[in-house]
């Protein structure tokens, strides 16, 4: 036989592959057609997790990020009837099995938009900053490959990296926060890997008194963002009007601070899905020509010091492009 007259040996019948991982990923070919490049653009699928009874055991909130102890039953009643409401908005919900998690260790994979970030070629992991959520990561990491979701990186070394820390303004900018959850080594990281995809990626200044940059701005619409104004900083405006937003001031209401009213989910262009408790900052929101799609109560989510947008792992946006 000669070889280099078979296929198997680049002879006759060998193809060179033609496409991009992108485009591998839009047309769905090997890959589950999942990706993301606006945080406005429409919401298709998202991960849910719902805890086992175990969440209900933990002795001490504080010891593992909690405000308060939690409720099983009401905090499992609460994420069912949010997986409703996307459900009737037109969004598919995977939800991670119990069956991999181990809620006694690991109490706060309940908040998926932090294990994972979502771009058009794939999943960034996850390293989370403190030793209590460390491993959360791997659960992700299981689910999104059983869902044929590539990993694009998973962020290692001396980095740390959460995923509400990076917001996509629009298909060529990110933004990523940078501040206790996020160091430099980790946004090192995702901004080569965002390099690579041909997208910039901004660095902005966390306020100490949020968690993440979703914790403190919104994208909702091209150009436009919601912002605490009571706790961002000069620069941290600055840095969003020289990725090409405007920046909307809303103020810190006791809605925001107790009741987790910022922790919203864009479903679209200046759609929004939010929680239940706070009719205030829905006037505020509705003000502003944000429509309310959705609301779900989020009171047991708040004791976690989380909310919607904390739990909602985003998988699918529809394309900005």
């Amino acid at each position: 036989m000669e070889l280099n007259r078979v296929a198997a040996y680049h002879g006759d019948g060998w193809r060179f592959r033609a496409t991009s991982l992108e485009e591998d990923i839009l047309s769905g070919f090997g890959w589950a057609s999942y990706h993301c490049d606006a945080e406005w653009g429409r919401l298709r699928a998202v991960q849910l997790y719902i805890p086992g009874p175990a969440i209900s055991a933990i002795r001490d909130p504080n010891a593992v990020l909690h405000l308060a102890s939690i409720d099983h039953s009401q905090l499992a009643d609460q994420l069912n009837r949010l997986v409703k409401v996307y459900e009737s908005l037109g969004v598919q919900v995977r939800v991670l099995p119990t069956s991999i998690v181990d809620d006694r260790r690991h109490p706060n994979t309940v908040f998926q938009r932090d294990l994972f970030f979502q771009t058009r070629q794939g999943a960034v992991i996850a390293r989370m900053a403190s030793p209590v959520r460390a491993g959360e990561e791997t659960y992700s990491s299981r689910s999104l490959a059983a869902m044929r979701v590539p990993i694009a990186l998973t962020v290692g070394g001396r980095g740390t990296f959460e995923g509400a820390d990076c917001l996509w303004a629009n298909p060529n900018t990110v933004f990523c926060g940078i501040g206790k959850r996020t160091n430099e080594a980790g946004f090192d990281q995702v901004r080569h890997l965002l390099h690579q995809q041909g997208v910039s990626c901004i660095p902005l200044p966390i306020p100490s008194t949020v968690q993440h940059l979703l914790g403190c701005v919104q994208i909702i619409s091209p150009g436009r963002a919601l912002v605490r104004g009571d706790v961002v900083d000069a620069e941290l405006l600055h840095g969003l009007r020289v990725g090409g937003l405007q920046p909307v001031l809303v103020e810190d209401s006791e809605e925001v601070l107790a009741r987790q009213a910022f922790n919203f989910v864009v479903l679209s262009r200046d759609a929004v899905v939010m929680c239940a408790e706070a009719p205030q900052f829905r006037q505020t929101l509705q003000a502003l020509q944000i429509d309310v799609v959705g609301v779900a109560p989020v009171s047991e989510l708040a004791k976690a010091a989380g909310g919607l947008g904390c739990a909602t792992g985003i998988l699918h946006r529809e394309s900005a492009m």
